[in-house]
């Protein structure tokens, strides 16, 4: 005799899930089958994150990366990325600034 049907196992997980769900944080098949999806499709997700993640979780996500780095950004970069930022400013430094690319030692506008 089956005390546990598929069925029941079904209904098991759907509130599981619901759960998760209407919290946010999605279920763990969810969770393994983007995980899979990402390290198997890598440039896919580089490419494409807005819409791998919804548009509200990515613009939360963009948010949270912009106030990392704009607060450490050694700490938020790894460090090939952290080289590669510092490079790009000294770039911008030595580069002659035209009115249409703007510098980074532009005059903050007066309020």
């Amino acid at each position: 005799m089956d005390n546990f049907a598929s069925d029941e196992i079904a209904a098991t997980l759907g509130m599981g899930t619901s759960f998760w769900a209407r919290r946010g944080k999605p279920g763990f098949i969810a969770s393994t089958l983007q995980g899979w999806g990402a390290r198997l499709f890598r440039g896919w997700y580089l490419r494409n994150l807005d819409s791998a993640l919804s548009r509200p979780l990515y613009a939360v996500t963009h948010e949270r990366m912009q106030r990392d780095i704009a607060a450490d950004p050694q700490e938020a970069l790894d460090p090939e990325a952290f080289q590669e930022l510092e490079r790009y400013f000294e770039r911008r430094l030595r580069e002659k600034p035209t009115a249409s690319s703007g510098s980074v030692m532009a005059p903050r506008p007066s309020t």
